[in-house]
């Protein structure tokens, strides 16, 4: 039982190294990973 509840908690907070430059939007931070995709995505549509 300790080894799974000490496996779990780390999982909640994103990883501070992201190991490629895009996902390190999503799991830094997902509050703003939303709203930033959301802005890309507008901008593209724009200029596309």
């Amino acid at each position: 039982m300790k080894l799974v509840i000490r496996l779990k908690p780390p999982k909640r907070r994103a990883p501070h190294r992201p190991t490629k430059v895009e996902p390190q939007r999503v799991r830094y931070d997902r509050k703003r990973a939303k709203r930033s995709v959301r802005e890309e995505v507008k901008a593209e549509g724009k200029a596309g």
